[in-house]
């Protein structure tokens, strides 16, 4: 994992963008211990949307009443698998319109509370728009020059590069202010890579990149809010692919040799039926859907799952029996952590079930079944 930190400069440029662009951010907490944050996403491709989610005093709430010029979020954003409901991913959501260089003002109140605990207002930077690469196939051990217009209304730059496949886990991320960046030739070594670049503009946004380690380890509690976030951005995207790749993982179904488990279990990769992107209101997933036929017997379906530090990340596993009836959900949400965390899961499953991975922003590091 490469280690990011504030530069002293970088921190003294943030301090002048603010004061550059500091008529297109306002926004305010009250007295109340609440606090929301919240993100305002546009890409030219898959549309817009608003997300948010709010804290007091360390529990997360579930009935506030939030409006985004006038538009108010639902809570949970539905998923569904060939017409059956799997549930819902557990945010305020919205998939309202709006564009690049719109004026957002959001007003948020928890139930029971006459007086909004914040208000703010922000202004959407213009469109980004990748200009390098032009191409989506590279050889692998090479450097990439990564390149996007500049876009008004933006504090800072983001760009993220991370692999797809389960046996590579060395993402490359950075903040700037250019509208350029080089990813390093030692990063790009996997098969199938997302490249991400996002303009932001927002409140308290420097607060978010600022570096606390890698991972958050198992047990421990998740950062909580102590002030309020509304941010705004546009993004672009390339999924890339390299033809230098490491040994074979499950992405290519059952291609792991079988081995022993420590309860004496024999245990093997799940076999990969299907892998695909979908775009659901506005948000774009990687969903696994993995072969039934393999699953001969009752088992343990082991899942393990990393949400990515610095991004809207979501996850979301279910489980359906032969009859397509779900028994199993988890999902999970982490917006804008400065930790990585990584989600450990044992899933007791039944003959012929079909196992659904959505991951948005996140990393799928296991996918196996013991018998």
């Amino acid at each position: 994992m490469r280690k990011f930190y504030l530069s002293t400069t970088l921190v003294l440029l943030l301090c002048c963008a603010f004061i550059i662009v500091g008529c297109s951010v306002s926004g305010e907490d009250s007295d109340s211990n609440a606090h929301i944050i919240a993100g305002a996403m546009y890409n030219a491709t898959n549309g817009s949307y608003v997300f948010a989610d709010v804290e007091k005093d360390g529990e997360w709430m579930e009935n506030a009443t939030i409006t985004v010029n006038g538009t108010q979020l639902s809570y949970g954003l539905p998923l569904t698998y060939e017409g059956v409901s799997l549930g819902s991913i557990p945010i305020y959501y919205s998939d309202m319109n709006f564009n690049p260089g719109d004026s957002l003002t959001m007003n948020a109140k928890l139930s029971g509370e006459g007086s909004a605990f914040y208000e703010g207002t922000v202004i959407v930077p213009s469109a980004l728009t990748l200009t390098k690469p032009t191409e989506t196939q590279f050889i692998g051990n090479q450097e990439i020059d990564v390149a996007w217009n500049t876009t008004s209304n933006t504090m800072l730059y983001f760009l993220s590069f991370y692999s797809q496949l389960e046996s590579y886990d060395n993402p490359y991320e950075i903040t700037t202010l250019e509208n350029s960046a080089t990813i390093p030739a030692s990063y790009t070594q996997p098969e199938e890579a997302n490249l991400e670049v996002y303009a932001y503009n927002g409140s308290n946004i420097e607060d978010l990149f600022i570096d606390e380690g890698d991972e958050t380890e198992d047990g421990e509690e998740d950062n909580t809010l102590d002030r309020s976030y509304w941010l705004a951005s546009t993004y672009d995207y390339k999924d890339l692919t390299m033809t230098v790749v490491p040994c074979s993982t499950s992405e290519e179904g059952d291609s792991r040799v079988y081995f022993v488990s420590d309860d004496g279990k024999p245990t093997v990769a799940l076999s990969l039926l299907k892998i695909d992107r979908v775009t659901i209101d506005g948000i774009r997933f990687t969903r696994r859907i993995y072969n039934a036929q393999q699953i001969t017997s009752s088992g343990t379906a082991y899942i393990s799952v990393k949400l990515e530090r610095r991004h809207l990340a979501i996850s979301a596993v279910n489980v359906l029996d032969s009859n397509q009836n779900q028994y199993y959900e988890w999902k999970k949400v982490r917006k804008y952590k400065s930790k990585n965390k990584t989600y450990n899961l044992s899933i007791s499953v039944s003959p012929y079930s079909t196992v659904v991975v959505h991951t948005k922003s996140s990393k799928l590091k296991r996918a196996d079944y013991s018998y």
